[in-house]
């Protein structure tokens, strides 16, 4: 028996342990800095000035749109973020559904979806409105492959047109599905007549370079403006490219994950395990299923070929060293590896393996939502101290004493980045000035001027100095007379 097919019951079951898995607790009570620089963007005059702005970066020029047209529309309001979060996670889990049903048989596809909601290292696009952006590129990619298996299998040209534009508007937005044509061509080769057809998707993807090293337009900001160094670029497809597959950041995102639901409230725990047994219950019953199907008998090969999506899909993973965001379409890749390896193996360990990412993953949410509620203890620190800002000629923001009161599990303790316990980059000296300026109201160039200490802050009578800036790890002095400072030494932890 070799069944395919969309079964809207499991979808159901699929988008409900979406919901659980990465949104318990149900609450996002801060924002990244991101998400203040982006409202503060959407601010600059003229009214809707930002579009032509947008329009004209050299990267991402639609991202960048849809990055300020979200807080221009709706602001920061933490009930719309969880919206929009849910409601972006789950389509793009529907429609990957959609696609891995079409491509695999039943309980693999099943399980595929299974392991892709539960893989860690997509937990990014969870974290914040913001993220949504990304999640609308991957929903587009993963649109662009379903409308070219339809012409693949049809011959409809509307269904490639739309898989072109859908392909073009996605990379615009932000290029993590760049190499998906060649995904496209690996999963359903077409008929050799039909292979010219594919040249169209070299219109968008060479255009999309020609946008970035021909527009002149310059900036203060560049989204995902990254430098191609040959050197750089081989060193990290070597590094890079399996940190983001099955590496460091698999490690770390368990670890992290794992970390935080140790350290959970017992209720958290409670439902986290009950969630987990459910998942590996589920499991071994598709992996039982799934000793049916004939495709499972060439399990390697088939695995091989999904890590080789998976490698395809994560590509621009290359221009940076490791962030999850390039690994939100890799997730689907690795969780069709890991259905045919745990379709060999004893029911028992496959559902063990699941059970073990689902747990990983609602550590994480849990850590997410930690580091919201911090971000949100500092922003109102800067709201009970906004007329004092306000009349200070320089504030200077003593991040270390923040730092020094954050556990540790391994990392960047040096330059008090709060990746090690927090698994996400929580502040940044821009996200401070950002988040000042909201407070402040302020429209254009921020007064007082802000800066940032991550460690060595020395209050003298005539001057304020600081061994590493937050931003560039120098020192910096300045003056005392009109200086501010402002610590979190007392502010409350979650």
């Amino acid at each position: 028996m070799n069944k395919k097919g969309f079964s809207g019951r499991t979808l159901a079951g699929l988008l409900l342990l979406n919901l659980v898995v990465h949104f318990i607790p149900f609450e996002r009570p801060g924002f990244q800095p991101d998400d203040f620089v982006w409202q503060n963007l959407a601010r600059v005059p003229p009214p809707w000035g930002f579009v032509e702005r947008s329009l004209g970066q050299p990267t991402r020029p639609l991202g960048w749109l849809l990055y300020i047209l979200m807080p221009a529309l709706v602001g920061l309001n933490e009930v719309t973020q969880i919206a929009i979060l849910v409601a972006s996670t789950s389509a793009l889990t529907a429609l990957v559904y959609a696609f891995l049903a079409g491509v695999l048989p039943r309980s693999l596809a099943n399980l595929a979806t299974l392991a892709f909601v539960a893989w860690p290292v997509k937990h990014e696009i969870y974290a914040s409105q913001l993220f949504a952006v990304i999640t609308f590129a991957s929903m587009l990619i993963v649109g662009s492959g379903l409308a070219y298996r339809k012409w693949v299998h049809s011959g409809s040209r509307p269904a490639l047109a739309l898989a072109v534009a859908f392909y073009g508007v996605s990379i615009f937005t932000y290029e993590i599905g760049y190499a998906a044509p060649l995904v496209f061509l690996l999963i359903d080769r077409p008929r050799r007549e039909r292979l010219s057809s594919l040249t169209w998707f070299l219109i968008p993807a060479g255009l999309y370079w020609a946008v970035r090293f021909g527009n002149g337009l310059e900036t203060e900001r560049v989204l995902g403006r990254h430098e191609l160094e040959p050197g750089l670029l081989v060193f990290n497809l070597a590094t890079s490219l399996p940190s983001n597959l099955f590496g460091f950041q698999l490690a770390r995102n368990v670890a992290y994950g794992f970390w935080s639901f140790i350290c959970g409230p017992l209720w958290l725990q409670a439902a986290g395990l009950g969630v987990a047994v459910f998942g590996g219950i589920l499991s071994a019953r598709w992996i039982r299923e799934s000793r049916h199907e004939a495709v499972v008998d060439r399990w390697v090969v088939n695995a091989s070929k999904a890590l080789l999506c998976a490698a395809l899909l994560a590509l621009p993973s290359a221009m940076v060293l490791v962030e999850s965001r390039h690994s939100v379409l890799a997730a689907a890749g690795m969780a069709v590896a890991i259905s045919m390896v745990s379709a060999r193996a004893p029911p028992a360990a496959g559902a063990t393996l699941i059970a073990a990412l689902l747990l990983a993953s609602q550590g994480l949410a849990l850590r997410q939502t930690e580091a919201s509620r911090m971000q949100a203890a500092v922003h109102e620190v800067i709201v009970q101290r906004r007329d004092e800002i306000r009349s200070a000629s320089v504030v200077v923001f003593d991040i270390e004493s923040l730092a020094r009161r954050v556990p540790y599990t391994w990392g960047e303790t040096r330059k008090n980045v709060f990746r090690s316990y927090w698994g996400i980059h929580a502040f940044s000296d821009w996200g401070f000035q950002a988040m000042v300026g909201d407070v402040l109201s302020e429209k254009g160039p921020l007064r007082p001027k802000v800066v940032t200490c991550s460690a060595g802050l020395r209050v003298l009578q005539t001057t304020v100095s600081c061994d590493r800036d937050y931003r560039d790890q120098r020192p910096f002095v300045v003056g005392r007379e009109g200086a501010l400072i402002i610590d979190f030494a007392t502010i409350p932890l979650p």
